[in-house]
Order: structure tokens, then sequence, then C-alpha cells
């Protein structure tokens, strides 16, 4: 026996009228218009936050590596200093 075998048939009359039926239930548009707008203002907000974090953690990383070649310049020997890339 397949597990169709038990389920109930319905005419197509009926299906019409329950779908009618739940359309007529699910007349509140204009707060799920709302609750998207306001879904999707967080979430973009949310995008900007993130990519300035990440800009702003890349100025960070950058200054300390800035920082350092210039603490270490003056500091290495030459020869040293050439395999890292100086003159």
């Amino acid at each position: 026996m397949t597990p169709r075998a038990n389920t109930k048939k319905t005419s197509l009359g009926a299906v019409r009228r329950d779908s009618a039926q739940l359309m007529a239930l699910d007349r509140e548009p204009d707060r799920e218009i709302k609750q998207n707008r306001l879904v999707g203002t967080a979430r973009m907000s949310y995008e900007y936050l993130v990519f300035y974090l990440g800009y702003l953690y890349f100025g960070v990383g950058c200054a300390l590596t800035s920082l350092l070649s210039a603490a270490l310049h003056p500091l290495l020997p030459r020869r040293f200093g050439s395999r890292l890339g100086r003159r």
C-alpha cells in the first residue's frame, strides 16, 4: 500500500474555496511590509557596521606594521635588512 492511498480525495472546487478562505484570513500586508522594512534596515545597518569595522581593522594593522618597520629600520644591521627587502 502506498502512502498516497490513505489521503483524502478533494475536489478542485474545495481547493479553490480553501485557498480563497486562506487569502481572506491573511489580510495584514501592512504589518508584513513594515516588518520586512524593519528587518531590511537592521540588516543593512549591520552590514555597514561590519564593513567599516573591517576598514578600521585593516587600517590599524597597516599602521602597526608601519610603526614596527619604522622602529626596526635604524636598529637592524644592513645585511639583515637587505634580506628583508631593504637596500
